[in-house]
């Protein structure tokens, strides 16, 4: 009995799965989990002040600095600058 090719996989043997997969998602994604994990630090920083400041402004300040970076970070990939940038 001879054995049947199995159907290719997708990933690393396969080099063009990225062709047939929308990888669009990925990006949105990413910024929400670092959005969420950003206000989980600052909650924990900034637990034990006594004058804990407004949940607004821990959501001004995640916005601004986690959405705010990424959105640089790919416009400064898909532009050309170096990675150290």
């Amino acid at each position: 009995m001879l054995l049947q090719p199995s159907p290719p996989t997708v990933g690393i043997i396969d080099p063009h799965w990225k062709d047939r997969i929308s990888t669009d998602w990925h990006f949105p994604v990413l910024i929400g989990a670092s959005f969420v994990a950003f206000v989980g630090v600052l909650l924990a920083a900034l637990r034990r002040r006594a004058d804990r400041p407004p949940v607004s402004t821990y959501l001004w300040v995640a916005t601004i600095v986690v959405v705010g970076g990424m959105m640089f970070a790919r416009s400064g990939a898909l532009g050309g600058l170096p990675i150290w940038v």
